[in-house]
């Protein structure tokens, strides 16, 4: 579904893409009440605008502001021992889009398969990752 808005989208003019999002932008273009994801991260969704709206996706109503490729300086390592990751070369402010992450959800013994293994799976080309989750006392999410 895609918004028919042609004077900016907002939940005040019933665009569709704001009104099916359950997270809201501040005006400055960050996530309203970003601690709250933390809480209920797979509860919550956004429907950004997109070319195929008919404000072209050139609306507020986006996470990322096109052709944004380098907003935040990311780098991906590697560990002695927990494979690949990825840090941040300066601080993010709480509730900045940093980037999309595609993938897909895969089921909870996914992470004990061995790399070695990894090539028997089905789909080869799915990955992994797991993720310290500081909001939760440094626990682990695996993704």
């Amino acid at each position: 579904m895609f918004c028919a808005c042609r004077d900016g989208c907002s939940a005040e003019k019933g665009c569709s893409c704001v009104g099916m999002s359950t997270i809201n932008l501040s005006k400055s273009g960050n996530v309203h009440n970003a601690h709250l994801l933390s809480e209920n991260a797979f509860d919550s969704q956004f429907f950004e605008c997109s070319a195929d709206c008919a404000c072209a996706g050139t609306c507020a109503n986006r996470l990322a502001p096109p052709n944004d490729t380098q907003r935040h300086q990311l780098q991906i390592f590697k560990t002695p021992k927990a494979g690949f990751a990825c840090k941040t070369m300066k601080s993010i402010r709480k509730g900045s889009f940093v980037c999309f992450l595609g993938g897909e959800v895969l089921p909870i013994d996914y992470p004990t398969i061995k790399p070695k293994d990894y090539e028997k799976i089905e789909a080869p080309d799915k990955v992994c990752f797991t993720f310290i989750d500081n909001m939760a006392s440094m626990g682990w999410s695996d993704f």
